[in-house]
C-alpha cells in the first residue's frame, strides 16, 4: 500500500490551481474576442427574427443543399494537401495517403473544436502514432500546415485584391488605389521572405526543417486558392440570389473573415467570422444572412467532423501495453547480422547481391537463415531490389512474410528487376509481371574477339592502342582513390550524368574498394574506370562504376570492359553481366500489355545517343544474350506507383537522415519516422551513437527485418527511372 501520509494536501491544491488558471486564461482569449464581436453585431442582431429566420432556413432549396456538401469536400479536399507539403519540408516519409487522411482529420477538428494549434497536433498525433510520430513530431507537423495556410490566405487575398479591390473597400473603408498598394507590398513581403528563408535550415522536434521557398509559396497559395474558393461559394450557394454579392467579393471577405477568425482559437472562428460577414455586407436582410451563416456551419462542420473522428478512431495507433523494448533479448548482434547477409550471398551465384553493402537498403531474413530480401521504402510502396537472394525453396515463405509486413504497414509491395528465370514463381503465386527491359550478359565460355561479329569492336580497341591508352587491372583496393573521385567528378561537369543509388552503385571510395577495377591511362594520366562486381561462387561479374573524362578517347570504354570481361573469364566466371537496357525489348514482350505498348513507344522515339537506345546500341558491339528483367506487383494498377516510387529511390529521395554507412554499424532508436514495421525491426547505424531501444514490432513469429538504410554523402537525383542505367552508360557511347 502507498504511504500518503506525507503528501502536503496545501502543495498539491496549490498546483492543480495554478493549471486550472492557465487553462481558463487560454479559454479566455477566444471567449473575450466571440463576446465583442456579439457586442459590434448587436445592431443587425437586433433586427432578426425567429419566425423570419426559420422561414429562410426552411426556404434552402435542396439543390442547394447539395451543391453546399459538393463544395465542402472539395474545400477539404485541399485542405488535407497542406500536410503533404509540410511532411516534405520537415523530412517526415509518411506516404501520401497517410497524409492527406491526417490533413483531413486534424482540419476538420482544427476548425471545428477551435485551439487549432493543440487540436489540430493531436488528431495528428493520433492519425500518425502507428508510423512512430510522437506529440513533439505532430506539433511540428501542425504548425507547418499552419504556416502554410495563413501564408496561403495573406498570398491569396493579396492577389484577390489586385483584381477586384472591393472587397477590401467594403471591409476597411480605404480606397481602391490604396487597397491595392497595400496588397502589392504584402505580396513582396511574402516572396522576399520565402527567397531569403528558402536556403536556411532549422532544427525543429529533432527533425531537420527546410525553410519556405518560393516553390512552397506558390503551393501553399494555390492549395488556400481552392480551400476558400471551394468553401467560399458553399457559402454563396446557400445565399438567397436576390441578395447575394458577386462571388468573387464574397470569396474575398470569406476568406478574410476565416482567417482572422481561426486566429483567434475560437471554434470555427466564431464571432469574428460572423461579424466581418455582416459588416461587408449590410445590404443583405439580417435573418436571410444568419440563416445562410447557420446552414453552412451545419454543412461544413457537421459531416466533415464525424468522418474525421472516425478516421481517427480507426487510426492505428501504439498497441497497448507494448513495451518499448523488445519482449526477448534474441535481436542478432552487429557481428551475425553482418556475417548471416554476407554468407548467403557468398553462397549466392548473382553478382547483383552486392548492392547490399550500397548504404540503402533494407533486409529481411527467412526463418531458415538462408535468404533475404533487400528492399527500401518510398512512401507506401516497399520496393524489393530483384528476386530474393538465397535458394528457391526458401523464397515461398518469405515473400510471403515480407508482403504481410508491408501490408501490416498499409504498404504495397513491388519487386523491381525481377529476373526472367524467377517468373514461373511468381506467376504461379498470383503475381502480376510486367517487362522493364532486357539485360545483357556474355557468355565467357565462347567469349572471344576474334569472331566476324565483333569485328567493329576490334578496330575501336585498335585505333585505342594507336593514340597510346593503356589499360590496367587493379586488385580490389588497390587504385588510386584520389585519382578515381578526380575522373568521377569530371563525368559528372555539365549536370548530364548524374550519381544514382539504390539499383546501382554511386562513386563512393567505401564502396568502391570492394570490387575489382580496371583503369585507362593516357600518358599517365587517368582517363577512365570501370568496376565489377563478383558472385559469391565466382561464377558471374557484373558491370558497375563506368567513368570517363570529357576528353577520353573515342573506344576507352569499349576497352575498359574488353578488359574486365577478359578478367573475369580468366578467374573463371561463367558470365559477365553488362546490366539492364531499360525498356529494350518491349516490342517483343509476349504479353503485348498496355504499360509495354507506351514503353515500347517512348523507346522508339528517343533519339538522344546517349539514352535509352544509345545505351543499347553501346552494349550490342559486345554481341551480349539478352534476357528481360520485370517490375512483379500483386495487381497492374500498382505498378505505375511502384515504378514512380523506384524512380525516387533511384534518385535518392528516399534517405534515412539517422542512418549510418555499412559496415560499421550498432543499434539505435530511428531518427526520423517511418511507416509502421513488424515485429523484429531495427535501425543501423555506426558506433558511438546513442543508446538502442527497440522499434515497433508486430506478430509475424521470427520475423527479422534488418535495416541496413545508410546515409551517402553525395545527394542523388534522376530525371526519369527509365533513363536511371542509362545515365551509367559512357558518356560518349558509339556503336560506330
Amino acid at each position: 500500500m502507498t504511504d500518503i501520509t506525507g503528501i502536503d494536501a496545501g502543495g498539491v491544491s496549490t498546483a492543480l490551481g495554478r493549471r486550472a488558471r492557465r487553462i481558463a486564461l487560454r479559454a479566455a482569449g477566444p471567449l473575450a474576442v466571440a463576446g465583442l464581436a456579439v457586442w459590434a453585431m448587436r445592431d443587425r442582431l437586433a433586427e432578426i427574427e425567429g419566425e423570419a429566420l426559420i422561414a429562410a432556413l426552411a426556404a434552402a432549396p435542396a439543390a442547394a443543399i447539395v451543391a453546399a456538401l459538393i463544395l465542402t469536400v472539395l474545400s477539404h479536399v485541399f485542405i488535407s494537401g497542406y500536410d503533404v507539403f509540410a511532411a516534405r519540408r520537415l523530412g517526415l516519409n509518411l506516404g501520401a495517403g497517410r497524409l492527406l487522411a491526417g490533413g483531413f482529420a486534424a482540419g476538420a477538428v482544427a476548425q471545428t473544436l477551435g485551439f487549432g494549434a493543440v487540436t489540430g497536433a493531436l488528431a495528428r498525433w493520433r492519425a500518425h502514432a502507428g508510423a512512430g510520430i510522437g506529440p513533439a513530431q505532430a506539433a511540428a507537423l501542425t504548425g507547418m500546415a499552419s504556416l502554410g495556410f495563413f501564408t496561403g490566405v495573406a498570398g491569396f487575398l493579396a492577389l484577390v485584391t489586385l483584381i477586384d479591390p472591393s472587397a477590401a473597400i467594403d471591409l476597411t473603408g480605404a480606397s481602391a488605389s490604396g487597397a491595392q498598394s497595400v496588397a502589392a507590398l504584402a505580396l513582396a513581403g511574402l516572396v522576399a521572405a520565402c527567397a531569403a528563408a528558402s536556403h536556411r535550415r532549422f532544427r525543429v522536434a529533432g527533425l531537420d526543417l527546410r525553410g519556405p521557398d518560393l516553390g512552397w509559396l506558390v503551393r501553399s497559395v494555390v492549395l488556400t486558392a481552392g480551400d476558400l474558393i471551394a468553401a467560399g461559394l458553399a457559402l454563396w450557394v446557400l445565399m438567397p440570389m436576390a441578395w447575394a454579392p458577386a462571388p468573387l467579393e464574397l470569396i474575398a471577405v470569406f476568406a478574410a473573415a476565416l482567417g482572422l477568425g481561426l486566429l483567434t482559437g475560437a471554434p470555427g472562428g466564431a464571432g469574428v467570422f460572423e461579424a466581418a460577414l455582416i459588416v461587408a455586407f449590410p445590404t443583405v436582410p439580417a435573418a436571410e444572412l444568419a440563416a445562410s451563416i447557420l446552414m453552412f456551419r451545419v454543412i461544413y462542420h457537421g459531416p466533415t467532423l464525424v468522418a474525421a473522428l472516425v478516421l481517427l478512431r480507426r487510426a492505428p495507433g501504439r498497441a497497448a501495453g507494448r513495451p518499448e523494448t523488445p519482449e526477448t533479448p534474441e535481436t542478432p548482434s552487429e557481428a551475425e547480422i553482418r556475417d548471416r547477409v554476407q554468407w548467403i550471398l557468398d553462397e549466392g551465384d548473382r553478382a547483383e547481391g552486392e548492392l547490399a553493402w550500397l548504404g540503402d537498403k533494407r533486409f529481411m531474413l527467412s526463418d531458415c537463415g538462408r535468404a533475404f530480401v533487400m528492399y527500401a521504402v518510398q512512401g507506401r510502396r516497399w520496393v524489393a531490389l530483384g528476386d530474393p537472394q538465397g535458394p528457391r525453396a526458401a523464397w515461398g515463405p518469405l515473400v510471403d512474410r515480407f508482403e504481410a509486413a508491408a501490408r501490416a504497414a498499409r504498404g504495397r509491395v513491388a519487386i523491381y528487376k525481377s529476373d526472367e528465370s524467377a517468373r514461373d514463381f511468381w506467376a504461379a503465386r498470383g503475381w502480376k509481371i510486367q517487362k522493364l527491359g532486357e539485360e545483357g550478359a556474355l557468355d565467357l565460355a565462347a567469349f572471344t574477339l576474334d569472331t566476324p561479329e565483333r569485328r567493329e569492336l576490334r578496330r575501336k580497341l585498335s585505333r585505342l592502342k594507336k593514340v597510346g591508352v593503356t589499360i590496367v587491372r587493379r586488385a580490389p583496393g588497390e587504385a588510386d582513390p584520389a585519382e578515381l573521385a578526380d575522373v568521377a567528378e569530371a563525368w559528372t561537369e555539365g549536370g548530364a550524368k548524374r550519381e544514382r543509388s539504390f539499383s546501382m552503385g554511386h562513386w563512393d571510395w567505401t564502396f568502391a574498394r570492394r570490387h575489382e577495377l580496371v583503369e585507362a591511362r593516357k600518358d599517365g594520366r587517368l582517363v577512365g574506370f570501370v568496376t565489377a562486381w563478383t558472385s559469391g561462387d565466382g561464377s558471374e561479374r557484373m558491370l558497375d562504376l563506368m567513368r570517363l573524362r570529357p576528353d577520353a578517347p573515342d573506344g576507352t570504354m569499349h576497352a575498359l570492359i574488353v578488359e574486365a570481361a577478359l578478367a573475369a573469364q580468366e578467374a573463371g566466371a561463367a558470365r559477365f553481366n553488362l546490366c539492364m537496357a531499360p525498356l529494350s525489348g518491349l516490342d517483343d514482350d509476349p504479353a503485348g500489355t498496355r504499360l509495354s505498348k507506351i514503353g515500347a513507344r517512348i523507346y522508339a522515339r528517343e533519339g538522344d545517343p546517349q539514352g535509352l537506345r544509345g545505351l543499347r546500341r553501346f552494349k550490342e558491339i559486345f554481341r551480349p544474350d539478352w534476357t528481360a528483367r520485370n517490375l512483379v506487383c500483386r495487381s497492374v494498377l500498382e505498378m505505375p506507383a511502384a515504378l514512380v516510387a523506384t524512380h525516387r529511390l533511384v534518385e535518392g529521395a528516399a534517405r534515412d537522415p539517422g542512418a549510418a554507412r555499412l559496415p560499421i554499424f550498432a543499434l539505435v532508436p530511428t531518427l526520423a519516422p517511418r511507416p509502421k514495421l513488424p515485429r523484429g525491426v531495427i535501425r543501423l547505424r555506426r558506433r558511438g551513437a546513442p543508446a538502442p531501444v527497440a522499434a515497433p514490432v508486430s506478430d509475424a513469429p521470427g520475423a527479422r527485418i534488418l535495416d541496413f538504410a545508410m546515409r551517402r554523402r553525395r545527394a542523388a537525383a534522376a530525371k526519369a527511372i527509365v533513363g536511371a542505367e542509362a545515365a551509367s552508360a559512357p558518356r560518349r557511347a558509339r556503336a560506330g
